[in-house]
């Protein structure tokens, strides 16, 4: 876990989110999800494009997210995947 002062933030840290951008009155946090492609693609490759839809569907879903939390309050502001 990280020493974070707000334990809600040091949470998301602990999570695998990356602290983006910091005001005083708010912090950023940034968490991507990494995809083999490299195997999809064998996937693909091998099953003669019938894994396609999966890759495509897997790489919709697994879109980065992005939380801001107040930096003192604790309270979630806002949560948007991009």
């Amino acid at each position: 876990m990280s020493n974070h002062p707000n334990p809600e933030i040091a949470v998301l840290i602990g999570k695998g989110y990356v602290i983006a951008a910091e005001t005083e009155s708010t912090v950023t946090l940034h968490k991507s999800k990494n995809i083999n492609h490299g195997l999809h693609l064998a996937l693909t490759v091998l099953t003669l494009l019938l894994w396609s839809p999966v890759w495509i569907i897997k790489t919709i879903l697994t879109s980065p997210r992005t939380v801001t939390v107040q930096r003192y309050l604790g309270a979630a502001v806002s949560e948007a995947s991009k």
